[in-house]
């Protein structure tokens, strides 16, 4: 009775529910606490029986036949690690992310037999894959029964993965959801992609035996929610920004924000300013642009930190994990083989391939940190490509061809392959990671241990200070995360009076670039870009609709600390990007080439050269020992000469 009063109450607004789905009522949780605290309170204790009664109240109205009840705004939630025994039975709103969905399938759930002999007509309801018969008719009759009619259901499934930031370390579990009917119908699937936040209700139960891999029933099982609503995510996080956070972001705002954010983000670490700051801006990201072609330019930031061991690398890619919405971690040295961006894995429910997204997916929107990239499987790394170029994963595998969206910005920590970083070497000699990835980094920095008497005493200093009391940062790390989404919202635009100031800073820094002694590959447009999106990100914090000067210059400093740190020649002091991908550097190309002829003219007058003797000739020409090493070792490449025995080189002739 109570049911129906509410049903006629509402009824011109299940109309409209009606209307926009066939036989679909959506009804509001709160709304039914509002009018009746004793059916709700039916509907969370008992909700499958609750719900079917009601529905049968609904159609008695006159409204619809066949009515199926969604739920929004239900009360009771449920975080997946938390489901136990006890919850079977009962409905929860339970958060996640989609991992992996399924193809929807057609379902028998009821078969109706009809004996030949007497006619009775013989329902059975199946329970298994198998096709169950009737045993025996009440005549007497054993096999033989004919096929009257057929009841099915499209079905699907879906793995919910738990959200990482809620879990306070702990590891990510996921569940099974099995959805029915309207559930997977074309305009709610179009919305339910690998990689989106959903929300389901639904009613905790165990995994049904058609579920089961032997198709039997079992003393051990898993959970399973079947799903009465799912709800996608229109945001990218579960934060809820109040008005009172957003007056505390404005004030924030006011005063110089990246200097706050950045000395909150790893407070326990002295020093690494510039890092800081350049991961700060790398979380609120860029502004993506529409191409003319229907795409969207880059807004993603990557940046990779590498140098002497010790100083804060992981630390500072497991505080950005912490204090970013959807960001995600993944430790190099404890992946497997499997995919990073999206793998095609068989289904157990319908026996078939499906997709099941990997990290790069998972993190879209946000930030994916890399510990230790140089310690990934090499099929891993080349998965990096793509993503970091045109934010996609495509995959094609097992008769699956997709397009993933994967705008995710790459925070990646790698150790040098000796141990410490050396200064007078090029990047890409001294990290074991491709040319191709290192390329796609906008950002390189190098953190060095040298000795420094402030430094050292005040870092010191810094550490007994956070043994001491807990180091309690500016901006906590619930507002740290608001801020961010919040700001990642905006979309400043730049002042078409800039144009000028950045192509003075690009004219300028291009032309030392050059040098008439040596090649060299200049400071190109990729790299402004990233200046551009350096200075959109800083507009962001400072909340303003325009990019300005302040922005380009802040975002200037940093590019060019990397700049300078990587890729400035030691000789000449002219701009070389090349030392940043490249083993061997353009500018040292002049070098080996008068290395080689040295090489040529000993080889005139004695078949083998000793490696004591090279080095005394290359000094004369101011090439120094560890570039004599390198350019042996790219001559050795290059098969213009060899090494027949230890210390002695001989010139292949040709």
């Amino acid at each position: 009775m109570e049911a129906k009063n509410f049903f006629q109450y509402n009824k011109e607004d299940f109309g409209e529910s009606i209307r926009k789905r066939i036989n679909v009522i959506t009804l509001d949780f709160l709304k039914l606490t509002e009018f009746s605290n004793k059916l709700s309170d039916k509907i969370l204790v008992n909700p499958e029986e609750t719900l079917r009664l009601m529905e049968i109240a609904f159609e008695e109205i006159g409204l619809v036949k066949n009515a199926r009840i969604m739920l929004t705004n239900i009360s009771q939630s449920i975080d997946i690690h938390q489901i136990r025994a006890k919850n079977i039975g009962e409905i929860f709103n339970v958060k996640g992310t989609i991992k992996r969905i399924t193809k929807v399938i057609p379902r028998t759930i009821n078969i109706k037999y009809s004996c030949p002999t007497c006619g009775t007509t013989i329902s059975v309801i199946q329970r298994t894959r198998k096709r169950i018969e009737p045993r025996i008719c009440a005549c007497g009759r054993k096999g033989g029964f004919k096929v009257e009619s057929e009841e099915i259901k499209n079905i699907q499934e879906l793995n919910l993965e738990e959200i990482q930031e809620n879990l306070e370390g702990k590891q990510p579990q996921q569940l099974r959801v099995y959805l029915e009917d309207e559930l997977t119908d074309g305009s709610l699937c179009s919305r339910l992609q690998p990689g989106r936040r959903v929300e389901v209700v639904g009613i905790i139960k165990k995994l049904p035996t058609f579920m089961n891999k032997d198709d039997s029933d079992s003393n051990l099982s898993e959970f399973m929610v079947y799903a009465n609503n799912i709800i996608p995510s229109d945001t990218e996080d579960d934060l809820t920004i109040t008005d009172e956070d957003i007056k505390t972001i404005r004030e924030i705002s006011l005063n110089n924000p990246l200097e706050k954010l950045s000395k909150s983000l790893v407070p326990e670490v002295y020093g690494n300013d510039m890092v800081k700051k350049a991961v700060c801006l790398q979380c609120v990201k860029g502004v993506g642009k529409e191409r003319s072609d229907g795409s969207y330019s880059q807004e993603d930031i990557n940046i990779l930190i590498t140098g002497d061991v010790g100083v804060s690398k992981s630390v500072t890619l497991k505080a950005t994990t912490t204090r970013t919405p959807r960001a995600r971690m993944i430790v190099g040295t404890k992946t497997s083989k499997t995919s990073l961006g999206a793998m095609a894995i068989k289904d157990e429910l319908t026996d078939t391939w499906s997709l099941q997204c990997g990290p790069l997916v998972m993190a879209s929107g946000s930030t994916l940190c890399l510990d230790e990239l140089d310690k990934m499987y090499k099929e891993n790394l080349s998965e990096l490509l793509e993503p970091m170029s045109v934010s996609t994963v495509t995959i094609a595998k097992a008769g699956i061809n997709a397009t993933l969206p994967a705008r995710v910005s790459i925070l990646a920590s790698a150790n040098p392959i000796h141990g410490n970083y050396d200064l007078s070497q090029p990047l890409a000699k001294q990290i074991d990671l491709p040319t191709p990835i290192l390329n796609r980094f906008d950002l390189i920095f190098i953190l060095l241990d040298r000795p420094n008497e402030e430094f050292d005493s005040k870092a010191v200093e810094h550490i007994f200070k956070s043994y001491k009391e807990k180091m309690e940062p500016e901006i906590p790390i619930t507002l740290f995360k608001k801020y961010i989404t919040y700001c990642r919202k905006l979309k400043p635009v730049i002042d078409e009076g800039l144009v000028n100031y950045v192509q003075d800073f690009y004219v300028n820094i291009r032309a030392k670039s050059r040098s008439p002694d040596m090649m060299t590959i200049p400071v190109n447009l990729r790299n402004m870009e990233a200046v551009v999106k350096l200075a959109e990100a800083h507009a962001k914090l400072r909340l303003s609709e325009k990019v300005e000067v302040l922005d380009l210059n802040v975002a200037k400093e940093i590019f060019m600390f990397c700049v300078k740190q990587l890729g400035v020649d030691e000789d000449t002091g002219v701009f070389d990007m090349s030392r940043l991908s490249q083993k061997l550097p353009l500018s040292k190309r002049g070098k080996l080439e008068r290395f080689f002829e040295i090489i040529n003219r000993l080889s005139e007058t004695t078949e083998e050269m000793r490696y004591g003797i090279l080095l005394e000739e290359a000094e004369k020409l101011n090439i120094k020992s560890w570039e004599v090493n390198m350019f042996l070792e790219e001559l050795q490449k290059e098969m213009k000469i060899f090494e027949p025995r230890k210390g002695f080189f001989k010139v292949v002739k040709k």
